[in-house]
């Protein structure tokens, strides 16, 4: 009974993401992490092949309607096409520099002590911690 309502919620979000273009893989992981136990090994390889399935339905619907404008479309795909499994490598591998870089360059930092945002966001503290203390309004 669940395996059925899975396979009917699947296809509900593969006609809806079909239509709409946002791809299955988005919505499909919670409902994959419901059937399936592991997450990485099995739910994000799955949606991903439900992706690529149902985005080369909708092409060949969009297409059949004389939808695709094919010279901006094939350059487009030869490079995702081209592009996803060096994605996947750099996924894979925990040493990678790309994914060294892309953490270090997505990292928040924290403001140097003597640099002028730490001064000013600890003068901005010292007032707000001043006006809790000393309500402004007066009882005359």
């Amino acid at each position: 009974m669940i395996l059925a309502s899975l396979y009917v919620a699947l296809f509900l979000l593969s006609m809806l993401s079909g239509m709409i273009g946002i791809g299955v893989a988005f919505p499909a992981v919670p409902l994959l992490s419901l059937a399936l136990p592991d997450l990485v090994n099995q739910v994000h390889p799955l949606s991903l092949a439900l992706n690529g399935v149902t985005a080369l339905c909708a092409v060949i619907g969009f297409a059949w309607a004389g939808l695709v404008d094919w010279r901006r479309a094939v350059p487009l795909a030869l490079a995702t096409t081209l592009a996803a499994p060096v994605g996947g490598r750099a996924r894979r591998s925990p040493a990678s520099r790309l994914r060294k870089r892309l953490r270090q360059a997505c990292a928040p930092r924290a403001p140097v002590s003597g640099s002028r945002s730490a001064m000013a966001s600890s003068a901005k503290r010292a007032q707000t911690s001043v006006a809790r203390v000393a309500p402004t309004t007066s009882f005359s």
